[in-house]
């Protein structure tokens, strides 16, 4: 007998007991936050630079691809012309 079926639900229904038994009052617990406290500013200073660090990252990322794409390119170009250059010398070693 498979015992997954029952493995499953034993685990929904410790997250449901775990869900429900969880205070609401942690909520009310909390201390108000004072926006004009140092802490709180360097926090938004923190979390602004944090989010100019992602944007600037995202477009070195895309930049460095489309540098990659470019030298793939300029690779395969100049292997073509340098199978061509063979071709053309082996051609006239032939003759």
């Amino acid at each position: 007998m498979d015992s997954r079926p029952c493995f499953v639900a034993f685990c929904a229904l410790l997250t449901g007991l775990v869900g429900c038994s969880t205070p609401r009052s942690t909520e009310v617990q909390r201390e108000p936050v004072d926006r004009n406290s140092a802490a709180y500013k360097t926090g938004q200073a923190a979390h602004k630079v944090a989010n100019g660090a992602e944007k600037a990252a995202s477009v070195a990322a895309q930049k460095l691809a489309e540098s990659a794409r470019k030298a793939r390119e300029g690779w395969k170009e100049q292997s073509r012309i340098d199978r061509e250059k063979k071709r053309s010398a082996g051609d006239r070693e032939n003759r």
